[in-house]
């Protein structure tokens, strides 16, 4: 499905194992390559420190790997709005929670951990791109709201601890901003550091339609008195695919503040039946035709699905294979089958969550393979168009053609010029990676 132009002639070796493989004719069984009709580029691929004992952590060796041997070009980081000093130690070891204790008012320590890992991505590459994204708030196996508790609560709320959403949907929305604000301000004014994309919400729930409009309308506000940059905005990155979130945003008026498209999605997820449809992948291509015409497209979490993911999906959807039956290599193949489902959304920026790769000779998990393969065929490469050999697949009847446990050859034409990996899993597994 993705290649760089000088990998087509690894491509056609790879093809010539199972299909005849044409350019830009249409012969009956064989796939068919486009050269001339391209796709939309990849351009951002970042690394994601927002996860549990990352932040802080980048060492400068590893730094070199992603932002020098491999390609990456970004760099996300948690925004942690809760102020919990008993916190500390959690999820990051050595960075505080104690990130906004009042308005007006960043903690340096808090935010030291984030300042670490910038220098250190921009020692080796002074244009990695930063992206600050909401952090979820997760303490001993309970969820907290993401904010501090003067950006929560009225207050005569903040004694209780009670939270009505209606009644503080206002006080939210301005308060919020003045969060954004001064992390903004701070990182920009005294750090001489500029994000260049914001997240405002991240599976929380918190950030409807209304409190975004509104809170960014408070942010730009506050950014014109203080003298801070806005960043690019990132919006939603709810969970699973949301296209009802951009609709009752632009009847808002709030499509200005749209700047890139992001959602989350689940590779375990994606096989997902009801009333025999893909309803995650419906989902994202509803998505992608709901969200403004001309933004780009992001993945803002790409997710490794564990073994115990992928056989928990099998046991409750009954799929073809029994779960019992799911190995590692299944995970593979959900991994490569989920970049076909984003190349159909014309996805131009990824995120990895939980990116492992400790050198390709160091480690043979077919996880840090697979990362790092896929990582290095699609960053910053352009998407060739292709026909498969049982039909092209069509938008108009919001379905994805997806791997088929029982007919492994009307599997997805997947043009991934990858090498040790691609050329491993099939003679191991005989695993149809890229089949024509």
């Amino acid at each position: 499905m993705f290649a760089r132009k000088l990998d087509l002639f690894m491509i056609w070796l790879l093809s010539l194992r199972y299909h005849t493989i044409v350019f830009g004719t249409t012969v009956t069984g064989d796939g068919i390559v486009w050269p001339g009709r391209q796709g939309t580029k990849v351009t951002y691929f970042a690394y994601d420190v927002k996860q549990d004992n990352r932040l802080g952590e980048l060492s400068e060796t590893y730094a070199n790997e992603l932002y020098s041997v491999e390609k990456f070009n970004g760099l996300r980081l948690p925004l942690r709005g809760p102020y919990h000093p008993e916190w500390s130690g959690y999820n990051y070891p050595t960075c505080p929670w104690i990130g906004h204790p009042e308005p007006g008012n960043i903690s340096a320590e808090a935010y030291a951990c984030n300042a670490r890992d910038i220098t250190t991505a921009r020692a080796v590459n002074p244009d990695v791109q930063l992206f600050a994204s909401l952090k979820m708030a997760y303490y001993n196996g309970t969820f907290y709201p993401p904010f501090p508790d003067w950006a929560m609560y009225n207050d005569t709320d903040i004694e209780t601890g009670e939270w009505d959403g209606e009644k503080a949907t206002q006080t939210i929305t301005s308060k919020y901003a003045t969060m954004l604000a001064d992390f903004l301000d701070y990182f920009e004014n005294v750090l001489g550091i500029v994000h260049q994309y914001l997240g405002l919400e991240n599976e929380t729930g918190y950030i409807s339609p209304q409190v975004f409009v509104d809170t960014m309308a408070a942010l730009i506000e506050m950014a014109a008195e203080r003298g801070f940059t806005v960043p690019l905005i990132v919006v939603p990155d709810l969970y699973t695919p949301k296209p009802s979130w951009y609709s009752d945003v632009i009847k808002l008026g709030g499509e200005k503040y749209i700047h890139v498209a992001g959602t989350h999605y689940y590779g375990s997820e994606r096989e997902t039946l009801k009333n025999g449809q893909r309803t995650t992948q419906n989902k994202l291509i509803q998505w992608h035709a709901a969200a403004p015409a001309g933004v780009p497209r992001w993945h803002t979490e790409v997710h490794w699905s564990k073994v115990s993911d992928m056989q928990n999906q099998y046991e409750e959807f009954d799929l073809p294979r029994h779960a019992d039956e799911v190995n590692e290599l299944d995970c593979v193949e959900n991994l490569l089958l989920q970049f076909v489902d984003f190349e159909y959304v014309n996805m131009s920026g990824y995120v990895w969550w939980s990116y492992k790769n400790d050198g390709d000779d160091v480690d043979d998990s077919k996880q840090h393979h697979a990362m790092y393969e896929v990582t290095d065929a699609l960053a910053m490469a352009t998407p060739v168009f292709i026909d498969d050999f049982d039909g092209r697949y069509d938008h108009r009847t919001f379905q994805l053609r997806t791997w088929n446990s029982s007919n492994k050859a009307s599997s997805p034409l997947f043009l991934f010029a990858i090498r040790r990996f691609v050329f491993t899993m099939i003679e191991a597994s005989s695993l149809l990676v890229s089949s024509f």
